[in-house]
């Protein structure tokens, strides 16, 4: 196992959370960045066992699919058979492209979001793709009908520590500790998913261990993907001294080597008790 990850995982167990690392645990290609300049990105990507898909965008605004979506996406590609049939719910689909991913799959699909562009762009997505999506607009589970159950959630929820005000982006701003959105969702996110039912989710190093700890209060948490997302020189500036804070004082993970400073992120999935 890579030193970095290692590191990683001994200060999550340390701070008492247990989980257990897939025997095909994937390393998956570095971030740099924001994931790739807008001009850069193509508008056709494929996974393995998936095929070549359509992959749309609104420039300028930020409502498009990025590696943590990829990643998240090829976990699914890779549980293809588990899918086939099932129930999934995507909370915050952004582009969409996870949620027709799963549907392509043979996952019987519900999308939600908050920001009406993506519930536009998961729509758009889903129609080049061919792939029928149920898509609503709310905040976190409000718009899901009552009762409902399902086999896979996909939970795509803000987790940075800080909030908009600092320059963070709505997608991506957790609260002063990066757990705020996350355990508003939680309650609903368990009453929604039966025991077996799975939790499918990318997280950076950022957020505090007591996060994972919570989410691992119901479900058995599982490390399928990891990678590091380095940080560009200017990339959060007004925030990059409290990350370093953070780490210091074990809340926060940062690598750093001669390349510069980095984030580990992993894609987990975990199964409800």
């Amino acid at each position: 196992m890579d030193s970095v990850l290692e590191n990683y995982l001994a200060r999550l167990r340390a701070a008492g959370l247990e989980f257990r690392v897939a025997d095909d645990l994937q390393r998956r290609a570095d971030a740099i960045g924001l994931g790739g300049r807008e001009e850069e990105r193509s508008d056709r990507v494929a996974w393995e066992g998936v095929g070549e898909l359509r992959e749309r965008a609104f420039p300028g605004a930020r409502v498009g699919a990025d590696h943590a979506s990829h990643d998240v996406a090829a976990a699914l590609a890779r549980r293809a058979s588990d899918l086939r049939g099932r129930r999934l719910l995507e909370l915050g689909c952004g582009s969409g492209m996870v949620a027709v991913v799963a549907a392509r799959l043979g996952a019987e699909v519900t999308a939600v979001d908050l920001d009406e562009r993506a519930v536009r762009l998961t729509l758009e997505n889903a129609r080049a793709n061919e792939v029928a999506l149920e898509v609503r607009q709310g905040d976190l589970l409000e718009p899901v009908l009552e009762g409902a159950s399902f086999d896979w959630i996909v939970a795509n929820l803000p987790h940075k520590p800080g909030v908009g005000a600092e320059g963070l982006p709505l997608a991506q701003a957790g609260g002063e500790d990066g757990a705020e959105v996350w355990e508003r969702a939680l309650p609903g996110i368990e009453r929604l998913a039966p025991p077996g039912a799975r939790l499918v989710f990318f997280m950076h190093s950022l957020p505090a261990p007591r996060l994972l700890r919570r989410i691992a209060t119901t479900f058995a948490l599982e490390l399928v993907a990891w990678k590091l997302r380095r940080l560009e020189v200017d990339e959060y500036e007004g925030l990059r001294e409290r990350f370093r804070a953070r780490h210091e004082a074990g809340t926060s993970y940062l690598h750093h080597d001669d390349v510069g400073e980095a984030l580990v992120a992993a894609t987990w999935i975990g199964v409800r008790r």
